[in-house]
């Protein structure tokens, strides 16, 4: 069961985080910093907020939005979230907040102990240029023996090309309750197979660098697709392949060793204001043993 606690660390929604999540990749998680009462999450950095994004990054893709968002929105920034670019557009300021609960249940050499933890996480975007943005969040838990939490900055570069979108992020985090922290990398890419479908994946390096005992460091292997059902709302599932040892960690092959899934969706109300949900579990295992729910909304100016 150390393998579906470790898949807790809840930030993300957030957080993964700064993504996001998103993604907050800054996402924010689906999930990650969040669940820091987990002992086998406390020596990993924050990350992403999960899915497609969520958590503390945007998420977009390469095509430009069709006439009727366009009509709607600044640019390219309309209300189909498969149209969107992948950074922030220059001078747009992003403002979310992350509401997620998680638990899993592991077993001991005195039986099965289950954790559980709600966090709340604010998160923010700055678009520099249409290419780089700056991005930075903050969560705390609701649980009143733990009150602090996970602080991450970051940034991201993106571009296009036809179907193709990609964008390269970094991030620091560092939880000011376990005084641990690391960094992550990785690319947010999109492919779209049609005008409302495409493939992502997201940040893939996660490594501890800062706290006492072992700092663990892990590849990460992601993969998702997402579908836009209306002008309005947009849909995804995501799984994760691999995860790779790098450093103190541990190797898990999908189906072998887990079965992770996240699904999700966002709704669109305005070019300016989102809200959205995601759900985890590893079906690999017992879908109580390891769940994430997580709900957020943002405002762009």
């Amino acid at each position: 069961m150390t393998c579906i606690s470790a898949k807790l660390h809840t930030a993300t929604f957030a957080a993964r985080v700064v993504a996001l999540g998103a993604a907050l990749g800054l996402l924010g998680s689906a999930q990650r910093a969040l669940a820091q009462d987990a002992p086998a999450a406390t020596d990993e950095p924050a990350a992403d907020a999960g899915a497609e994004d969520l958590g503390f990054s945007s998420a977009a893709s390469a095509q430009p939005a069709p006439a009727v968002a366009e009509e709607r929105a600044v640019g390219s920034w309309g209300t189909r979230f498969i149209d969107r670019p992948r950074t922030l557009p220059q001078g747009m300021i992003e403002a979310g907040g992350y509401l997620d609960y998680s638990r899993y249940t592991e077993t001991t050499t005195t039986g099965e102990v289950t954790v559980s933890s709600t966090a709340l996480t604010a998160a923010a975007g700055y678009g520099v240029t249409s290419e780089f943005e700056l991005r930075a969040s903050y969560g705390v838990s609701l649980d009143p023996s733990r009150g602090k939490g996970p602080f991450a900055v970051g940034a991201g570069f993106g571009f296009s090309e036809g179907s193709l979108a990609i964008a390269a992020d970094g991030d620091f985090s560092y939880d000011l309750q376990s005084e641990t922290g690391g960094i992550g990398l990785g690319a947010r890419v999109r492919y779209k197979i049609t005008p409302a479908l495409g493939l992502y994946t997201r940040r893939q390096l996660v490594m501890n660098l800062i706290g006492d005992g072992q700092k663990p460091a892990e590849l990460h292997l992601p993969l998702g697709a997402g579908y836009q059902v209306n002008d309005q709302l947009y849909a995804f599932a995501e799984t994760e392949l691999a995860q790779l040892n790098l450093r103190h960690s541990t190797t898990l092959a999908i189906f072998a060793d887990y079965l992770p899934l996240t699904v999700g969706a966002v709704y669109v109300v305005s070019p300016k204001l989102e809200f959205g949900g995601t759900l985890y579990t590893d079906l690999r295992n017992s879908a109580f043993d390891a769940l994430s729910i997580g709900g957020f909304g943002r405002a762009y100016f």
